[in-house]
């Protein structure tokens, strides 16, 4: 929560207050959304997951217990990627530990960039898990050995991304990338 209250503190010293339209991809059980839908110049905030148990079963207790506005909450089950939404119709998307677990970065931030109004912003907390090493360093190695060997994902579906490969697949996707 605290590292989340972080990132949005940090978004509106970048861009002003979070407003008008969110999009919370991977919510999970929504307690992200919970928060922002307590911004006043939030008037919507869209869940989105691909579990329906998260979702419809205990989104709304989470969203009791954090104070969230119920009324500003709408929940939309399914995979992001394959879901279509009409282009240029949120003012922020967030992924907040959810990102990582799409397996192709550009791809879900090339649909994003095309979903966010002009001047709109990408949210991405909380991902930091996993230690960048430089090139030479034998723990780099390592990571490269095992992702060649057992692949990408761990058994939790997480990607494993590190700093430098959220930071290319943002700008590449046209994004500006601010840490």
């Amino acid at each position: 929560e605290r590292r989340f209250l972080d990132a949005i503190s940090f978004a509106n010293t970048l861009a002003g207050e979070i407003r008008g339209r969110v999009l919370e991809v991977g919510a999970g059980v929504g307690w992200a959304s919970a928060i922002v839908s307590k911004i006043p110049s939030v008037q919507q905030v869209i869940s989105n997951d691909i579990s329906k148990h998260r979702l419809i079963k205990i989104a709304p207790r989470i969203f009791e217990q954090w104070d969230g506005e119920m009324n500003k909450l709408s929940t939309v089950i399914g995979d992001f990627l394959t879901l279509s939404w009409e282009e240029q119709s949120f003012n922020v998307i967030i992924f907040c530990q959810s990102l990582y677990m799409f397996s192709n970065l550009n791809k879900v931030l090339t649909k994003v960039n095309k979903l966010l109004v002009n001047s709109g912003l990408l949210i991405v907390a909380c991902e930091r898990i996993v230690q960048e090493y430089p090139i030479f360093n034998y723990k780099y190695l390592k990571r490269k050995l095992v992702i060649l060997l057992r692949g990408r994902a761990d058994l939790s579906g997480n990607h494993g991304y590190v700093d430098s490969e959220y930071r290319h697949s943002i700008e590449k996707s046209g994004f500006k990338y601010h840490f």
